[in-house]
């Protein structure tokens, strides 16, 4: 359930991102190679503390066979092997990824190759396991911020727009508007604008607002309020803030629903672990996660509930290095189902 828990971090954290600096675009193979990426950086700290070169995952849960995973010195997934999928990344200074290749039985199937000006990612192109480009993504900046980003299939020798992004900012870089492209014309567009404040926005069939406005509670924390509404959902995103100005909790409501809450996260001050995960069907529990923590503040039980009731635990524990070494599976009563293994070298 520790890969769950993952999860749930990341897509909370995709929804409430709300800046689009200089920084790698989501590409590649999708969802879950970039969920593989977001993990690595995550970790990238504490491998390269214990001088990580490599980790296998044996009996995992989504890949039996096993996982193995390999790291430079500096703490970065340079390698990834699950099943018939094997992904290779290489860097260059301050950690820019320079290219990405994906292997599946071995055969290259897609290679993507980045750009850089600097610090910021200009450019990005997808090759073919035959060695031929077959689109581009482009990149314009004001200082610091992506104002434009093109993305062009190549055809005939040459690239054609297929979609595009123009932002526009607020003084602050906070966003003002998104309108998007497709085949050179304007399809729709993203408005932030949270004036005047309360008034709904009446959403068109080729728009989407969304609004980030703040708000202190009784202790004078910080509350963050996000709005997105679109043809399809219109959710409230409330970040709850202690003293210190750090993340404590997450909620989002569905206010189509007459503001339903529809999941929960709550976290440890200070630090990205999970504290409870909480969603909800109707007004009611539906899932819960609950992480236990030692001395140390290592995850060392986790506690799954659906509609209330215990559906399973996890035992975890860690080697001299503070490294996960083994988890042991258990059902509502208490009888262990499966054991999952990590293994480990060093540089």
């Amino acid at each position: 359930m520790k890969n769950a828990t993952s999860l749930f971090m990341l897509l909370a954290f995709l929804f409430a991102k709300s800046a689009v600096q200089a920084q790698e675009p989501y590409y590649g193979s999708g969802f879950w190679y970039n969920y593989l990426l977001y993990t690595d950086v995550k970790e990238k700290e504490q491998n390269k503390a214990t001088h990580l070169k490599q980790k296998q995952v044996l009996n995992a849960d989504y890949s039996p066979r096993g996982l193995t995973y390999v790291y430079d010195t500096a703490g970065r997934m340079i390698g990834y092997k699950g099943g018939k999928t094997e992904i290779r990344t290489s860097y260059g200074p301050a950690d820019q990824r320079l290219s990405c290749a994906i292997y599946k039985r071995g055969k290259l199937i897609e290679r993507d190759s980045f750009v850089w000006i600097g610090k910021t990612l200009r450019e990005s192109y997808s090759i073919d396991g035959k060695n031929k480009i077959f689109n581009r993504q482009r990149y314009t900046y004001d200082s610091t911020y992506v104002t434009e980003f093109l993305f062009e299939k190549l055809k005939h020798g040459k690239f054609v727009e297929y979609r595009k992004n123009v932002t526009e900012y607020y003084p602050d870089h906070s966003y003002k508007k998104i309108t998007y492209y497709k085949n050179g014309k304007p399809k729709r567009f993203t408005v932030f604008d949270c004036n005047p404040a309360g008034q709904d926005h009446k959403v068109e069939k080729d728009s989407v607002y969304n609004c980030v406005k703040y708000d202190v509670d009784s202790l004078g924390n910080k509350i963050k309020i996000s709005l997105n509404n679109t043809k399809e959902h219109s959710w409230k995103l409330v970040e709850y803030f202690n003293e210190k100005d750090e993340c404590i909790a997450r909620k989002t409501y569905d206010e189509r629903k007459h503001g339903e809450l529809l999941w929960a996260y709550y976290y440890k001050p200070g630090q990205p672990e999970l504290l409870k995960f909480v969603s909800y069907k109707g007004v009611k529990e539906y899932y819960r996660i609950e992480n236990g923590f030692d001395a140390n503040g290592r995850v060392v039980a986790v506690d799954t509930y659906i509609r209330g009731k215990l559906k399973g635990r996890e035992r975890n524990e860690y080697n001299e290095r503070g490294l996960i070494a083994k988890t042991e599976k258990l059902n509502k009563r208490n009888k262990k189902t499966k054991e999952i293994t990590y293994l480990y070298q060093y540089y």
